[in-house]
Order: C-alpha cells, then structure tokens, then sequence
C-alpha cells in the first residue's frame, strides 16, 4: 500500500480536497467506496452535528447519510459538496442507492465498526467489506486557520468559566462533585458543552492524575486540581490548573509547583515547527527528574486535540509524531505523590505560521484562595 505522506495530509484545508484525498486513497486501498462509520470522523467531514449519520465516498461522489430525525437540521449544517440521503433503514436504503451495483468492495474504520455491524453489512448488502487504516483521522491532525480560530475560541470560553468558578468554591463547604456540576453547568450556560467530564480533584485525590469528583469538601490547607475543557461548535479545548486553598500554601506544595511550572515552560519553549513529540516531552521530563520527582510523572507530557479531546500528535517517550504546521496539543507536565497531592499545569499550544503559538492565556502563576 502506497504511504500517505504528512506533506499531502497537511495540504487538505478544506471539505473538497479531504474528499478528493479519500478518493484518491480508495486506488491504494483497492476498494470501491469507503465508508465513515464513526460520528466525530463523520461531523469532521460534514459539520453535522446530530447523533446519528454516515458518510460514504465513492470514486466519484460524497454521500452523508441520516435518518428521518436530521432530514432539516442536516440541510443547514452538512457541508454541500456532500449529497444528503435520509434512510428508512441504513442497509436497505444503502442496498437500493443507484449506483451500488458498480461497487464490490467497500472499505471501512477497522478501528471503530463493531464486528457485528461488519458481518450484518456484508450479509445484507451483499458486498465484501475491507477493514481500513482510519482515514479521517490522520486528516484531522492537520488543523487549517478556520479551524484553530475555533479551538481559540472554546479556550477563550474554557478560560471564562475557569474564572467564575474560582468565586464559586467556598472552602469548607463545596464538595468536588458540586464544582464539577457547576463547570458544566456554566458550560451550557455560555453555549458550549463539557468537552469531558471535568477532573476536580482536592486534598490526596489530586495525586491520581484522572481522579473523579466525589463528596470530599474542599477544605482549606489543601491543593486543588481542576482539568476541564468546553466544547463549542463542535471543536474541543483542554486546560489543567491547580490551586490551593488557603492563603498560605506549605513549602512542599510550593517546590512541587515551581517544578512542574518551569517543566511547562522549557516543554513550551522546545516546540518549534519539525521537532518530534518524544523530544518536547522529554525536555519536561528531564527537568522534572532531575528535580527528583521522575517516578511521579507517570504519563505522556501532551496530546492533540480537535473535534475529540484526544486525538493525534502524542508527546510522549514513545512518540514518533512530528509537530508541525496545523498541529494543536497540550502541554501538561504533572508531579503526583500518593499520599499527599499532586500537581499539574496544562496549557494549549499549537504551530501556526511556521512557529508555536500558546493559546492558553490563563496566567499560571500560583492562584491561592
């Protein structure tokens, strides 16, 4: 199979030319169509923004298929160079499609069409279905302007709600779980969405790095972790910042958060346009081990984001991605003692016009309540 090249991936700015790439795959791939069965591949391609739809491509044309619920809202958000078909039963309504009996292999997601919906598609439509490398995805790494002016934006409301919330905690008196009912509902509030269930985690439970909200009050003389991100318009900010309740935080706390501080910083400051992910982490790392904290920071220093929370290039020891043009990630660094607490400081940051740029404008200076 012919390797798809970042350079080609890098080029598709828009809905046609993602389409046309896909087309131009479907030769390599040495299948007739293929066929997008999973929803944020499928809003990706489409800009719909409903629970349930399809896309198929073909040699020569683009279908996005929904059922009757999306007939009028997918007339408003599907991008036109994609024909809509409203189905009353996917595979029948796929088995009587005009053009399916050109077609003798279709490809798919081998990574998310359930084994039983492959065997139930290649039964009834009487058609050999071909597990395929995620298309769409490696795709979406790229990021164009219009796109990342959208991430800024659900950073910028992610900020908002980041700031009232910080007058929201009563220490004594809110538990974790409230300021976490409260993130998401200030979220709904501004128009967006949790882009994940917020990480509000205080006292010892903000030494487990994805610690979920549970009854524990926030008391003073404690750290307090919040990892929360919004989701507007269908694309996905990230941010982490930990704080500590009470006026005066103790000089274990204020080391481990210096430390973990200048890790972000000097990561920030090694991005530039080509340089591998395993590099950058391992500035953050470096710094963190030699400080003498390595065996608490367990996991990888950052992750892409875009239409989902996680997605590609990963800034890892194990990273083979290089960071480049379009590309959005964070940065979170973090240093996490049992027992005790943790800390981690998480930033967005992407490579626009040739250099990094830090969207993430919530100071990191050490907020004390």
């Amino acid at each position: 199979m012919k390797r798809i090249t970042e350079l080609s991936l890098s080029g598709l700015k828009n809905s046609k030319s993602r389409i046309k790439f896909i087309q131009r795959e479907l030769k390599n791939l040495k299948v007739d169509a293929y066929f997008v069965y999973y929803l944020p591949n499928v809003a990706y391609l489409t800009g719909f923004k409903g629970s349930s739809g399809y896309v198929l491509i073909t040699k020569k044309n683009a279908f996005f298929i929904t059922d009757f619920r999306y007939k009028e809202a997918s007339q408003k958000e599907v991008d036109k160079n994609f024909e809509i078909i409203i189905h009353s039963g996917l595979t029948k309504t796929l088995k009587n499609l005009r053009f399916i009996r050109y077609i003798k292999k279709i490809g798919f997601e081998k990574a998310w069409m359930p084994y039983g919906v492959y065997r139930s598609f290649q039964k009834e439509l009487g058609k050999k279905f071909v597990p395929c490398p995620d298309l769409v995805r490696k795709i979406r790494v790229y990021k164009n302007e219009n796109e990342i002016k959208k991430i800024i934006k659900a950073q910028r409301l992610n900020e908002k709600v980041f700031e009232e919330i910080i007058n929201f905690i009563k220490p004594g008196k809110t538990k974790e779980l409230d300021l976490a009912a409260e993130i998401e509902y200030r979220m709904k509030k501004i128009g967006g969405e949790s882009a994940f269930s917020p990480i509000v985690a205080t006292g010892t439970n903000s030494a487990l790095p994805h610690a979920k909200p549970g009854n524990r009050t926030i008391k003073r003389g404690k750290p307090l972790k919040i990892d929360m991100g919004i989701k507007y318009k269908g694309w996905c900010s990230d941010m982490t910042r930990t704080i500590w309740i009470g006026k005066k935080p103790d000089s274990r706390f204020k080391k481990i958060y210096q430390i973990v501080l200048d890790a972000n910083n000097k990561a920030i400051d090694a991005v530039k346009d080509g340089i591998n992910g395993k590099s950058v982490d391992a500035v953050a790392r470096k710094h963190i081990e030699e400080a003498g904290y390595g065996k608490y920071f367990g996991h990888g220093l950052g992750h892409g984001i875009g239409v989902e929370v996680h997605e590609s290039p990963s800034l890892s020891p194990l990273s083979k991605d290089r960071l480049e043009e379009g590309m959005v990630f964070t940065i979170e660094p973090g240093i996490y003692i049992p027992g005790y607490g943790g800390v981690r400081i998480e930033d967005l940051v992407c490579i626009r016009n040739g250099d990094k740029f830090v969207i993430t404008k919530t100071p990191k200076d050490l907020i004390t309540l």
